[in-house]
């Protein structure tokens, strides 16, 4: 259940790709069903291509629906004490015109 910065989990990113045997380890280790990622999109989402994907701009979003079967399944026969209800601060995006923290320090001493 540890998180990208973008508070996506590795169970969002077998959804998005369509790894159903994935999917299916990572929940039998305990992965999140229900962690939503800083967009609000869930791994279920992800693989119904709600949360885009791939592509210009990343707005390419490829329906899984194996993937979203699996999900849907694991959802409902997971015992919901087995089911993590964790929370994930996002960090605040950048003001506009300006670059990412992290970003801005990397290049700090680039001239």
């Amino acid at each position: 259940n540890a998180r990208g910065s973008d508070g996506r989990t590795a169970l969002h990113g077998a959804a998005l790709q369509g790894y159903d045997d994935v999917v299916k380890f990572l929940v039998s280790k305990g992965a999140d069903l229900d962690a939503k990622d800083c967009r609000g999109f869930t791994p279920l989402d992800m693989a119904m291509g709600k949360a885009g994907g791939f592509g210009f701009g990343g707005q390419e979003g490829v329906a899984r629906e194996s993937t979203a079967a699996v999900l849907k399944t694991l959802a409902a026969t997971t015992k919901p004490t087995l089911r993590a209800v964790a929370t994930f601060d996002c960090p605040a995006p950048p003001a506009r015109g300006q670059r990412p923290q992290a970003a801005a320090a990397a290049g700090a001493g680039d001239n």
